[in-house]
C-alpha cells in the first residue's frame, strides 16, 4: 500500500492509492424503503415510553429517571428527525420542543455558570451519576455541551420560532468558561475537590469543538487533528489514536466509532474525517475477517452491571479493549454495538456493512425500541433500552434521506 502524504488546510491528509481502501458511501441514499420507517417508528417508541410530560425530558435509559447533556442533544437529534421523517407531526414537534426549552432553560446551573454533567429527570435538580442528588453538582463537560450547542444551534437556524430563546438560554451561560487556550475544559470532582482540566480525545474532542465553534468560541487547538496524533499499526492498517495518556490529564484515551460516525451521520465531514471515519469502520471489518467475530464498537448502555461501557478500538494505544467508567478493563463485556452497526450498514456498502446490518436488523421491541446490542462472549442480548442507541438510529434513516443533518435544513419526507 502506497501512501502519499498531502498538507492541505493545516492538516496531514494521507490518501490511500489503493480501491480496497476508497470509502463507499451508500448507494441507497434518498431512497426509504418500508422497512427503514418501521426502523424509524420502533426507534420513536422508545422517547414515547421514556418521556415525562410534565418537563419535556427523555430517560437516558428505561427505568433510569437521568440524563446528561449529551443525552438531552441525542433527544434534540431524534425529536429532529422523527418530525422531518413525519413519524410525529407538527404539533407534537413544537408542544414537545416548548416543555423541553423551557426546562432547560431554568435548570439550576453548576456555580450559577454551566449546566451540570447530570440531572435527575424527575425533580429536574444537579444529581451525581447514580441518579442521587448533589445540592451543589458535580462540575460540567465541555464534550457533553459541545454536542448540546451543536444540536441547540440546528435548532436556532432551522427553527426560526424557537431562535430567540435558544440565544437566551446560551446567553445565559457563561460558555467562555469551556475553552482555554483554545482547548475544551471541563470541571471535575476529583478526590472531593473541582478542578479544571482539558477534556477531549482525538474524535470526541473535535467533535464537540464544531458544535462550540457554531457559536463563535475560540476552540482552534480541539480542532485541531494534528497536535496529539500519532498512529498505531492494527491488521496493517494505520488507526489514529490520540498521544495523551490518563495519567497525565484524568481523562480515559480511546478510539471508538461513535464519534467519526457523528460526523459523518450530522456533519459530512472533510476528507481527513472521512478519511479517518473509514480507517476505523475498515478495522472492525478485518478484525471479523480475522477471528469471525463481528465488530461494532462504542460506548453503550448494557443490561448487567456496571450498565455502561466504553469498547474501543484502542485505549491509551492498546487494541481492543473494553473500559468501565472506572477505568476498569472488562474485556468480558465486549458488546458488538447495534447503533454503530445499524449505522455502518447505512453510510458504507460492502460485504462487512450488509453483514452487520443483518446482525443486528431485529435487535429491538415493538414497543420499546432497540436494544443496545449483543455480547461478544456469549451472543445474549443485551436487553438496554437508551436514549443515544435510538437516536442514532433515527439520525441515520434521516441522513438515508436527507444527508448529513446539518445541512439539509428544513426538508421533510415526501
Amino acid at each position: 500500500m502506497r501512501i502519499d502524504k498531502i498538507r492541505k488546510s493545516g492538516y496531514i491528509l494521507f490518501t490511500f492509492f489503493t480501491l480496497a481502501c476508497t470509502p463507499l458511501l451508500h448507494a441507497e441514499m434518498n431512497r426509504i424503503t418500508e422497512d427503514d420507517l418501521h426502523h424509524a417508528h420502533i426507534a420513536w417508541k422508545y422517547f414515547e415510553k421514556n418521556y415525562l410530560k410534565f418537563n419535556g425530558m427523555v430517560d437516558a435509559s428505561k427505568g433510569f429517571h437521568s440524563t446528561t447533556m449529551w443525552d438531552l442533544a441525542s433527544y434534540l437529534a431524534a425529536l429532529d428527525c422523527a418530525y422531518s421523517l413525519k413519524i410525529i407531526d407538527e404539533d407534537s414537534f413544537n408542544q414537545r420542543c416548548r416543555l423541553l426549552l423551557s426546562t432547560l432553560e431554568h435548570l439550576p446551573l453548576f456555580e450559577g455558570k454551566l449546566p451540570n454533567k447530570v440531572y435527575n429527570n424527575l425533580t429536574a435538580q444537579m444529581s451525581n451519576y447514580q441518579n442521587q442528588p448533589v445540592l451543589d453538582g458535580i462540575g460540567w463537560s465541555a464534550i457533553d455541551l459541545g454536542r448540546l450547542f451543536f444540536w441547540l444551534g440546528i435548532y436556532r437556524d432551522k427553527y426560526q420560532l424557537y431562535s430567540v430563546t435558544i440565544q437566551r438560554i446560551i446567553g445565559k451561560w457563561y460558555s467562555h468558561l469551556l475553552v482555554s487556550n483554545g482547548e475544551l475544559v471541563g470541571a471535575h470532582l476529583i478526590n472531593g475537590t473541582i478542578k479544571i482540566t482539558q477534556e477531549g480525545r482525538l474524535g470526541y474532542e473535535q467533535y464537540a469543538a464544531l458544535g462550540l465553534q457554531a457559536w463563535n468560541l475560540p476552540v482552534e487547538r480541539a480542532l485541531s487533528w494534528e497536535q496529539y496524533l500519532s498512529f498505531k499499526t492494527i491488521y496493517d492498517l494505520k488507526i489514529p489514536f490520540d498521544t495523551r495518556s490518563v495519567k497525565e490529564t484524568y481523562a480515559y484515551n480511546i478510539v471508538t466509532s461513535e464519534p467519526f460516525v457523528l460526523l459523518t451521520l450530522e456533519m459530512a465531514g472533510d476528507e481527513l474525517i472521512r478519511d479517518y471515519c473509514y480507517r476505523i469502520y475498515l478495522v472492525q471489518k478485518k478484525r471479523w475477517e480475522k477471528t469471525g467475530i463481528v465488530t461494532a464498537v462504542s460506548e453503550d448502555n448494557i443490561s448487567i452491571k456496571p450498565y455502561f461501557i466504553l469498547n474501543s478500538i484502542l485505549v491509551d494505544g492498546e487494541p481492543w479493549g473494553c473500559l468501565t467508567v472506572t477505568g476498569t478493563l472488562s474485556n468480558e463485556l465486549k458488546l458488538i454495538s447495534t447503533k454503530i452497526a445499524f449505522a455502518y450498514s447505512h453510510i458504507y456498502t460492502d460485504q462487512y456493512s450488509h453483514v452487520l446490518g443483518n446482525f443486528v436488523n431485529n435487535l429491538y421491541d415493538e414497543e420499546e425500541g432497540w436494544c443496545s446490542g449483543i455480547f461478544e462472549k456469549d451472543m445474549e442480548i443485551s436487553h438496554s433500552f437508551s436514549c443515544n442507541t435510538n437516536s442514532m438510529i433515527l439520525e441515520t434513516i434521516a441522513f438515508k434521506y436527507f444527508g448529513p443533518l446539518a445541512l439539509h435544513g428544513r426538508r421533510m419526507i415526501d
